[in-house]
């Protein structure tokens, strides 16, 4: 089961709030977290407990555990095609050999290696751009597809051309449908760490940092959030 993201996120608020009485202060930057409060723009928060989950954002809240960690970012390019013919159904996310080279499962299998360098020769490029090919089929029939990796302390916001036209090779290479016209472009950061998959450190008393290192993050958060306030409420919560 898929969801879509820029729907289900508002109307999960939504529900929160009007169902469960869950405040949200939109448009209020946290400056610094402490025991017992949060800071921002417009004031303080005290609570009994406080999640930072800022994902990459966490390097301004808790500047020693990134430098511990090695904290840095990951900017990744994605696309959004043009609506393709009702005819046309892409029932699973489409993957490529690209991510068996680059997921730890299947990078770690013995056959790996030898994919790899083939990949090096046919696609140096690609592999050089951290290109992985992930395209799943909105209800609008859109396909959405992705994406690129590049790793930096600080991340542009500059999106390339050349790079989502590897992506766009590698879904014809694999994908039998005309290239379609593109209507959206985008950019994402998501953090990693040395501590990949996940971090999970107290910042102070009852402040916990919690970041998804491994780019896993919306495959996994809600799995992370139950678990995280369990940790700090017990299990009843």
């Amino acid at each position: 089961m898929r969801v879509e993201p820029r729907e289900a996120l508002p109307k999960l608020a939504a529900w929160l709030a009007g169902r469960h009485g869950v405040a949200f202060p939109w448009g209020v930057s946290v400056g610094a977290v402490e025991p017992g409060a949060l800071v921002h723009a417009e004031g303080r928060i005290e609570a009994d407990a406080i999640v930072v989950a800022a994902g990459a954002a966490l390097r301004a809240l808790a500047p020693a555990i990134a430098r511990r960690t090695n904290f840095r970012a990951c900017r990744l390019q994605m696309m959004r095609t043009a609506a393709q013919p009702p005819a046309f159904r892409l029932e699973h996310v489409l993957m490529s050999d690209l991510s068996l080279v680059r997921y730890a499962g299947f990078a770690r299998m013995r056959p790996a290696k030898a994919l790899l360098a083939r990949l090096h020769e046919e696609v140096p490029a690609s592999l050089a751009n951290g290109v992985n090919l992930i395209v799943a089929q909105g209800a609008d029939g859109s396909l959405v597809v992705g994406d690129s990796h590049h790793y930096d302390e600080a991340i542009e916001p500059f999106a390339s051309e050349p790079v989502d036209a590897l992506i766009l090779d590698e879904m014809d290479a694999v994908l039998d449908v005309p290239r379609p016209g593109i209507t959206e472009h985008w950019l994402g950061v998501y953090p990693v760490a040395d501590v990949a998959p996940l971090l999970r450190e107290n910042i102070a008393e009852r402040v916990l940092a919690v970041a998804v290192t491994s780019g896993t993050g919306m495959s996994t958060a809600f799995a992370i959030g139950e678990e995280t306030v369990a940790s700090l409420f017990g299990a009843a919560a």
